[in-house]
C-alpha cells in the first residue's frame, strides 16, 4: 500500500481517493485481536496490515495471493515468528507481501519461500534454516537493512527467473554460500551489503544466472568473494567491492 500524504495545509491528499479507500484498510492486531498471525492473515482483505506486538509466534505464515503487510510493534528481540518442527516460517504464493520488524527463524528446509509472488523485506532477521529466503516462479523480493544469517546452507537462493534487489543487508555465517543464484533470467542486484564468514563463497551466479555486484563488503568467506560460472560471466557486472 502507498503511504498516506501528509503534507500540505489544505488536505487535499484525502479527496484524492474514493471516501472508502483509506479507510477500507484494516489494521487487524496480533494477538489483541486474533490469537495467532496466521488468523490475522486469513482475515486481511487488500492492503491490510496485521501489527504482531511482541511474543514467539510458532507458526508458519501461509500467504496465498493476497496483498498486504506484516509488521512488528516494538523491539524485533521480542518478535519472533518461528515454523513449527520442520516447517518454514512462512510461505508465500503469488500476491505482495511486506514484512518489517520481524525475527524470523526455522529449523526447516527454507525459513521463507516465495512462488511466484513479490515481497518486501526490511529490518529483519532470518536464521537457522537449510536455505534464508528461497525465491522460486519468477518471484521478485527486496531486501533492505536486513539479516540473513546461520542457515545451513545458503542465505538466499535466487531462482526460476527470480529477481532480488539487496541493499544495506547483512549475509553471514550460512554453512555454504552466502547467496547463490541459478537459472536463466534470475537476477541479483547486490549493493551496499556485507557478506562474510560464509563457510563457502560470497556469493555464486551460475547456470545463465546474471547479476551486478556493486559496492559490497565481500571479505573473509570460506571459499572467497566471488563465484560466476562460465554460463553467467557475460551477464554479470561487478564493481567496488571489498574482496580482500
Amino acid at each position: 500500500g502507498g503511504e498516506a500524504m501528509s503534507n500540505g495545509p489544505s488536505g487535499r491528499a484525502a479527496q484524492w481517493q474514493p471516501a472508502a479507500g483509506a479507510d477500507a484498510r484494516q489494521v487487524l492486531r496480533v494477538p489483541s485481536m486474533y490469537p495467532t498471525i496466521m488468523d490475522a492473515i486469513r482475515r486481511a482483505g487488500m492492503d491490510d496490515t496485521v501489527l504482531v506486538s511482541s511474543g514467539h509466534y510458532r507458526e508458519t505464515l501461509d500467504v496465498r495471493d493476497k496483498v498486504l503487510e506484516i509488521t512488528g510493534e516494538g523491539k524485533m528481540q521480542e518478535l519472533l515468528v518461528e515454523g513449527p518442527a520442520g516447517a518454514p516460517a512462512m510461505v508465500q504464493e503469488g500476491g505482495f507481501v511486506r514484512i518489517s520488524n520481524l525475527l524470523i527463524k526455522s529449523s526447516g528446509a527454507t525459513g521463507v519461500e516465495v512462488n511466484r509472488g513479490r515481497v518486501v523485506i526490511e529490518d529483519c532477521n532470518v536464521s537457522g534454516a537449510g536455505v534464508g529466503l528461497a525465491l522460486y516462479g519468477a518471484s521478485e523480493a527486496t531486501l533492505r537493512r536486513s539479516v540473513v544469517c546461520r542457515c545451513r546452507q545458503c542465505g538466499i537462493v535466487v531462482s526460476g527467473g527470480s529477481r532480488a534487489m539487496v541493499e544495506f543487508c547483512s549475509v553471514f555465517e550460512n554453512g555454504d554460500k552466502g547467496m547463490a543464484v541459478t537459472d536463466a533470467g534470475s537476477h541479483l542486484h547486490l549493493t551496499r551489503s556485507m557478506l562474510s564468514y560464509n563457510h563457502g563463497v560470497g556469493v555464486a551466479i551460475d547456470e545463465g544466472g546474471e547479476g551486478s555486484i556493486e559496492d559490497n563488503d565481500l571479505r573473509h568467506n570460506g571459499q572467497g568473494p566471488l563465484h560466476v560460472g562460465t554460463s553467467s560471466a557475460a551477464k554479470v557486472v561487478v564493481g567496488s567491492n571489498l574482496v580482500s
